[in-house]
This record gives C-alpha cells, structure tokens and sequence, in this order.
C-alpha cells in the first residue's frame, strides 16, 4: 500500500542510498537514506514512514519483534528509508 516506507535495523546489511531491491509481489524499490537514530530520537513522522499510526504503537511492535531487548531510548539503530521505482 506504500505505508511502510521505512525500517529500522540493529545493522544497515550493507543498504546505500541508490541501491534497488525487489519486494516480493509488491514491485522495486530504490534506498533513499540510510542513517543512525537512537529510538529515543524517533519522532511520530518516523513511526508512521515505518507503517505504525504513533509512536507508541512502534515502540509496542518494536517490544513484541525484540522481547528480551526491549526499548532503550539510548539505544542506536539504522534507519533505511525508500521509495518505489
């Protein structure tokens, strides 16, 4: 649907902006940034570019994907965010 527009990783795997990747069904995609964030720094914005409708529900998806990590807010992460070709 084009929601997700970004995610956030423990490692970049090697993203770069200009980089394409293929979806699955859902088409191409072109890396438009790759950046450090601590999640304390992410904003409501970041939460719905990576498909949530708040922050809170992130940080809940975020403690549901990584249960014995939890949420830090000084914790770095990468930022990888594209659009579709």
């Amino acid at each position: 649907s084009g929601r997700k527009t970004a995610t956030r990783r423990a490692t970049a795997y090697g993203a770069k902006p200009g980089n394409t990747f293929l979806a699955g069904t859902l088409g191409r995609f072109r890396i438009t940034a790759v950046y450090r964030q601590k999640l304390g720094d992410m904003t409501e914005e970041d939460a719905k570019k990576e498909g949530c409708d708040s922050l809170e529900d992130f940080k809940a998806l975020w403690q549901r994907m990584h249960p014995r990590l939890g949420w830090e807010d000084t914790w770095y992460v990468w930022g990888i965010e594209w659009s579709r070709l």
